[in-house]
């Protein structure tokens, strides 16, 4: 695939009016399945899931045009069949939750996160969930926040690990770190690694891939790969924190068109 060629405004424009439009039968089917759910309980699909579904398909660009192509057409109509009462009151959902009530429950996350983590004991559930609710007003309309997650059983967790590290943090490293962020990340923001990186100061450096999804590893670049490489068999690290690494242009999201063709679109190439 050759290089991308610029983007009119003409096109940015008509790329922009496509993101309202998915934005808007997005908000529609979660209205329609939220609207289903309070009908009967016994749904299929609930607004849950298909917030679950879309969560999935960004983290990986990979996923895209299965989920654009497949997963969301078949999503929508089962909706639709809620929503005129020709859904199957189909016992999927709860054989689900009776098998997860039945299995054992693993706590091996809520374990590292939370016996690493500073001790929040004392903290209300009232004040977890006030949380859960800003950051759904504020931080996206669709996709802000998850409930219950691993890090929101730490303030009541019975232990804290005696190995765990309280400082000095402005101490001389043995080893500097590499920070690498996507462009886009639906799960850790960029900011969040810029933030970090300024913490850190010399000790670290920022590497950008121009991409999407959460982590850089859902993409391919060669650029990135040559990076781990120094890093790892060298401990060689980029000069300051400006390097971003482009995502491969063979690496096609949708059939002939790359990362760089939806940045570009995006105006952001």
């Amino acid at each position: 695939m050759g290089a991308s060629k610029p983007f009119s405004g003409r096109a940015r424009r008509r790329a922009r009016a496509a993101v309202r439009h998915v934005d808007a039968a997005i908000e529609d089917l979660l209205q329609n399945a939220h609207d289903a759910t309070r009908r009967n309980s016994s749904v299929p699909v609930t607004s849950a899931d298909v917030l679950s579904l879309v969560a999935g398909a960004l983290v990986s660009p990979a996923t895209w045009a299965d989920f654009a192509n497949t997963t969301y057409p078949e999503t929508v109509a089962a909706v639709d069949a809620e929503s005129t009462g020709l859904g199957s009151t189909s016992t999927t959902r709860r054989s689900h939750h009776k098998r997860q009530m039945n299995d054992t429950v693993s706590y091996t996350i809520e374990a590292i996160l939370c016996s690493d983590s500073v001790d929040q004991r004392g903290t209300s559930m009232e004040t977890i969930l006030e949380g859960v609710i800003a950051a759904a007003r504020t931080s996206s309309r669709i996709l802000s926040t998850v409930w219950p997650a691993a890090f929101q059983y730490c303030p009541f967790w019975p232990v804290r690990a005696v190995e765990r590290y309280q400082g000095p943090f402005n101490k001389t490293l043995a080893n500097r770190i590499l920070v690498a962020s996507d462009l886009y990340d639906s799960v850790t923001p960029l900011v969040s690694a810029q933030e970090l990186v300024a913490l850190l100061g010399d000790q670290a450096r920022l590497v950008v891939q121009a991409g999407f999804g959460h982590t850089t590893n859902n993409s391919p670049s060669q650029c990135f790969a040559e990076v781990l490489a120094a890093f790892f068999v060298n401990g060689t690290l980029p000069e300051g924190n400006d390097t971003v690494c482009q995502v491969d242009a063979d690496f096609e999201i949708f059939s002939n068109v790359n990362t760089e063709d939806i940045l570009a679109a995006m105006g952001k190439a």
